[in-house]
């Protein structure tokens, strides 16, 4: 985690986030150790991220901004690969799925763990949220749900 903040990378990625106008911005592959969160210097935004407990490799996260921080209702840092975070919104909540997928190099197994846990996590989101999924290229749109974009 702390070279991500010392280098400046924080920065760069609320600088981003101000511009654009955002309320939170998804991270992968932020290769930081461990899962939690903790509030920026800069903005005062917080960041969460799911790391894994030993390899500094894969890693997940979301920047959210400090108006929204006051919305959160919770989040579940799952895997090194999967992130759920939890948001109070009217007229329906938002689940966000930050998910980042195994690349070709991985074995079947590892791929298969993956999807499996992604769909056990997908079919866990309340059912009256809207739910946002987000990969390392896009987001998808929910099937059968209320669902919205965050391109």
């Amino acid at each position: 985690m702390r070279t991500m903040i010392t280098d400046g990378k924080v920065e760069i990625a609320e600088n981003e986030m101000k511009q654009l106008r955002v309320n939170f911005l998804r991270l992968s592959e932020v290769r930081w150790a461990s899962k939690g969160h903790f509030d920026t210097k800069m903005e005062d935004n917080m960041i969460i991220y799911s790391g894994s407990e030993t390899k500094r490799k894969a890693g997940v996260g979301m920047i959210l901004h400090r108006q929204t921080v006051g919305s959160l209702m919770g989040y579940n840092p799952i895997s090194n690969r999967i992130l759920t975070v939890r948001i109070a919104a009217k007229p329906w909540n938002l689940t966000l799925i930050q998910e980042y997928a195994p690349t070709n190099q991985a074995t079947d197994e590892e791929k298969r763990g993956f999807y499996t846990c992604l769909q056990q996590v997908f079919r866990q989101a309340p059912k009256h949220d809207i739910l946002i999924v987000s990969d390392d290229f896009n987001a998808k749109i929910g099937e059968g749900r209320r669902s919205a974009s965050s391109h």
